[in-house]
């Protein structure tokens, strides 16, 4: 029996993720506050010298090059730390993000309670079922 759809931007933000596709949630990463953690300093600013996102330096505030990021994992790892299997990416070529994959299921149960949901797709769109004989919460 269909229970309802799948709210997979409010999913999403509950985690603090302010964007998603079908497949994963995301979040750009804010270069400044990458370089201030790396660096464990609060002064810092984040810039690409170029459009390649592997060129993104950390100035301090007289505008010297104090180095990079070396562990963008571990800015997503610390920025998402109620999830398990955040990831780092520049897949796109315009920013770094900060990424989750969704399990649908998942979303379902935490939607509606419910952990005998299951996430199915229908006529193009994901709904969440509750098996035939499975009780109502």
């Amino acid at each position: 029996m269909a229970v309802g759809g799948l709210d997979l931007a409010k999913y999403c933000s509950s985690y603090d993720f302010n964007s998603n596709d079908v497949k994963s949630c995301s979040r750009a990463v804010d270069l400044t506050e990458a370089c201030n953690w790396q660096k464990q300093r609060d002064d810092l600013e984040g810039v690409y010298k170029s459009a390649d996102l592997h060129s993104g330096i950390c100035l301090d505030p007289k505008g010297k090059d104090v180095g990079g990021i070396d562990d963008m994992l571990g800015f997503c790892r610390q920025k998402f730390k109620r999830t398990l299997d955040v990831r780092a990416s520049d897949a796109d070529g315009k920013d770094w993000r900060c990424v989750m994959d969704i399990d649908k299921d998942v979303v379902c149960i935490w939607q509606y309670s419910d952990k005998s949901l299951t996430a199915v797709q229908e006529n193009g769109l994901w709904v969440c079922r509750r098996p035939a004989d499975a009780a109502s919460p």
